[in-house]
């Protein structure tokens, strides 16, 4: 007879594996199982080594993050990533992206509002955690800041940018030390060219992926335009951003964002 005392710890292993994908049932969790070689003629070690290798993945909680990985948190409002010293929040839609030092995560955990301290001390709240994804840095970086730990930054490439690869969070600063006066409603609310954003102030945000978002920070509000591009030039810092030809102005600030494909399967 097997030893009865193993049942705790094979059933703990499998809620601490459920925790972190409270949206699947647990047959569900049994067919991912499955896939991942699991029968009824497999021990329970083989069991247990599965649902960690599962859980790797999709953890439950996330308490410290080292150097050269990061987190991608889905909560209910929003995407966030940290790394081991910045934190990028993703709203989405209009809202424009930001990025802050933390001192400490307090609370990162499915089911939980995600809790962070930040380099000043203040406590941020940043929605409930509904997944948590641990990814390596690309290219061996250090930080989701591409130019961290680097001798030698290497531009980024239009093949490199794949909205299920990476994207890239910029700061540019524009040339032009005369901004012009900001846009009409009806004109922030338009499909309107980067190249007449860029215009708008000396400095933007901008993310690249499938398509090209910028948020151009004015006195009263952000305006924020997107469209679809053909030809993007090489990306690095203090270099000028070129897309379709026309420059967005010089790159302040490069972030790379790893992405992740949701599939358990």
């Amino acid at each position: 007879m097997l030893d009865p005392s193993r049942i705790p710890r094979v059933l703990e292993e499998l809620r601490d594996t459920w925790e972190g994908q409270p949206r699947l049932s647990l047959p569900a969790l049994f067919g991912a199982l499955e896939l991942r070689g699991i029968g009824w003629t497999s021990t329970d070690e083989e069991l247990i080594q599965a649902l960690q290798d599962l859980r790797a993945t999709y953890p439950s909680r996330i308490s410290q993050i080292e150097p050269g990985t990061c987190v991608r948190v889905q909560t209910d409002g929003s995407v966030v990533y940290i790394d081991h010293r910045d934190v990028i929040t993703l709203p989405g839609g209009e809202v424009r992206p930001s990025v802050w030092h933390y001192a400490s995560i307090d609370v990162c955990e499915v089911g939980r509002p995600l809790r962070l301290t930040t380099a000043d001390g203040v406590n941020a709240r940043l929605g409930v955690v509904e997944a948590l994804n641990p990814m390596t840095i690309p290219r061996a970086g250090l930080s989701l800041n591409s130019t961290e730990g680097a001798a030698q930054p290497q531009p980024w490439f239009a093949a490199d940018i794949d909205p299920h690869g990476v994207r890239l969070l910029i700061d540019i600063e524009s040339e032009d030390s005369h901004p012009h006066a900001a846009p009409s409603a009806a004109e922030t609310t338009s499909d309107r060219s980067i190249g007449d954003a860029r215009d708008q102030a000396r400095e933007c945000r901008c993310m690249l992926g499938h398509d090209i978002h910028t948020w151009v920070q004015g006195r009263r509000e952000t305006q924020h335009a997107s469209r679809g591009w053909d030809r993007i030039g090489p990306v690095a810092l203090n270099r000028l951003v070129i897309v379709d030809g026309r420059s967005l102005g010089r790159a302040r600030a490069v972030w790379v964002l790893p992405q992740f494909s949701d599939l358990i399967w």
